[in-house]
């Protein structure tokens, strides 16, 4: 398990990615990845929130990732990582369009409890314009939202880029 570190501070990631190499391309609010690792081709999409509340760390780098694999059955991700124990939190959900998936924590990393919501998630976010993810504790509430703006575009690169072997 890696923390990954962008000016002093850690990032957030929807995904566990063995290295996190240079951003290939932009698209909006959404940069797109593709990298070789010992599981294969690993194409990736991230975004940073847009907004914040109830956060004392408006600053903090939340990078939220939908990873593609070309040798995987399930072939997309959605997961978080922190730079805070995400496990200590009493609830950490995703919401779009008022739709609820609750996310599951270990350690400083989150993925969603129901992997066949997988292709749901995507497909939801496909047709909405923000997400946010919600992380309650002892009755404080943060919540992290991002737009989706550019997000079939980058979908749609990093699938070009990582087709499932013939």
């Amino acid at each position: 398990m890696k923390i990954y570190r962008a000016a002093g501070k850690a990032l957030i990631i929807l995904s566990i990615l063995t290295v996190v190499t240079s951003v290939k391309a932009t698209t909006q609010y959404w940069h797109t990845n593709v990298e070789q690792t010992n599981e294969g081709t690993v194409c990736y999409v991230l975004a940073h929130p847009q907004a914040s509340a109830n956060s004392d760390a408006v600053d903090t780098r939340i990078t939220a990732f939908i990873k593609m694999r070309s040798t995987s059955p399930v072939r997309t991700e959605f997961s978080t990582e922190a730079n805070l124990d995400l496990s200590a939190s009493d609830s950490i959900k995703l919401v779009i369009d008022k739709k609820l998936y609750k996310l599951k924590a270990v350690a400083n990393q989150a993925w969603l409890k129901a992997a066949d919501k997988e292709t749901e998630v995507v497909l939801r976010m496909l047709t909405s314009k923000n997400f946010s993810i919600i992380a309650s504790t002892k009755g404080s509430v943060t919540q992290y939202t991002y737009k989706l703006d550019g997000l079939k575009q980058a979908l749609r690169e990093i699938q070009s880029q990582c087709k499932s072997p013939a």
